[in-house]
């Protein structure tokens, strides 16, 4: 058990040397709106993605790992898949940025589009010449959540609970040399 919780430990907290002091890539990152309208092709992406392994449940802990640690952990969170299209378009005289992501077979998915609040931003961006696009991934998120609760004697119990999923896009930039 001593093994198992030096593995959680180590990955998410700890690095094989000391991480060197760098500029990092700016990030914008935002939750995709819209997602209920696409529940269809979110839950095909996620079938294909367990099906070749890109994701696994629960960040691959065991209820016995989840309890110990002590956290919450949602299904699939803090899992991130390469793969992020934008496409732009015209919404009830509105311009509108769709989002697609990509899974594991090449194949995407429309599931949903740019939050109205970001879409002059992300617009900004795709627009800018100086601006080098480096990374683009996504997260899902929500879903079947796993917590801890604590009862009257103060022994914890593993509590789960549901949300609709929602799908975080992190798109990394930067200036151009």
């Amino acid at each position: 058990m001593i093994e198992k919780l030096k593995r959680i430990f180590n990955k998410y907290f700890s690095t094989p040397e000391p991480t060197p002091i760098v500029k990092r890539d700016d990030c914008i990152s935002f939750h995709v709106a819209g997602i209920s309208f696409h529940d269809d092709e979110v839950n095909k992406l996620i079938k294909v993605l367990l099906k070749d392994g890109a994701i696994e449940k629960y960040d691959g802990m065991t209820n016995s790992e989840i309890k110990e640690y002590g956290d919450s952990v949602s299904i699939y969170e803090n899992q991130y898949i390469g793969g992020v299209k934008l496409e732009g378009y015209e919404y009830k005289g509105k311009d509108a940025i769709r989002v697609l992501v990509k899974d594991t077979q090449d194949q995407y998915y429309e599931v949903g589009n740019v939050p109205e609040e970001y879409i002059e931003r992300v617009s900004d961006l795709l627009t800018d010449e100086t601006i080098e696009f480096t990374n683009a991934e996504y997260e899902i998120v929500g879903g079947k959540t796993k917590y801890i609760e604590y009862d009257d004697d103060d022994k914890p119990e593993l509590v789960e609970d549901e949300l609709n999923y929602g799908i975080c896009i992190l798109i990394y930039y930067k200036k151009k040399d």
